[in-house]
């Protein structure tokens, strides 16, 4: 089911950001609404297992998971307002609809991602789908905040990746080569 997530949530953001129909975006943004929430229940019926390896529906991923879909909802129907309120363009309608999209299903994996170099993926993924929404209003002021944003971020996700080969490294010395936080046959 976790790779079905994925795959669908990517696809939505995907259509939304190709499509300049509102009414068809909306029909997709309640739609990616109803796959987060199905997916959160799912998550906490399969409690303590292990889907393709790398994700794993624990205690804390579960918990963070649970609070992220219940503020996906107001910030979805916040974002639909706002955007009705300033009367944005078609095309920034969909940048910035595909954005918000890509950024709540690449928090989700990240939180329940079982491999450090999983989660150092995702992470860089909320990177890049925040910096586009940083940057939605397309002036002076949103182009500094954009790369001041990603320039602290790349710096410091920079540093994770080198601690994580830095950590490979000294498991290599000590017989393992498995970056993941617990086996499944652990839980």
């Amino acid at each position: 089911m976790t790779g079905i997530y994925l795959i669908s949530a990517f696809v939505i953001a995907g259509l939304i950001f190709a499509n300049r129909n509102s009414l068809i975006n909306n029909i997709l943004i309640v739609i990616f609404g109803i796959l987060q929430t199905a997916f959160t229940i799912y998550s906490c019926y399969h409690y303590k297992s292990t889907v393709l390896e790398y994700f794993t529906f624990d205690s804390l991923g579960l918990l963070l998971l649970m609070t992220l879909s219940v503020i996906t909802i107001p910030a979805l129907l916040h974002s639909y307002l706002y955007i009705k309120r300033h009367d944005e363009t078609p095309s920034s309608r969909a940048i910035y609809f595909a954005a918000l999209i890509f950024l709540i299903a690449s928090i989700t994996a990240a939180y329940l991602a079982n491999h450090i170099a999983v989660i150092w993926i995702f992470t860089e993924m909320t990177t890049l789908s925040a910096s586009m929404l940083i940057y939605h209003h397309r002036n002076k002021l949103a182009l500094e905040g954009t790369w001041k944003y990603v320039f602290i971020c790349a710096i410091s996700i920079t540093f994770v990746f080198i601690g994580i080969l830095f950590l490979s490294l000294s498991l290599q010395h000590a017989g393992s080569n498995d970056l993941s936080f617990c086996k499944p046959d652990a839980l």
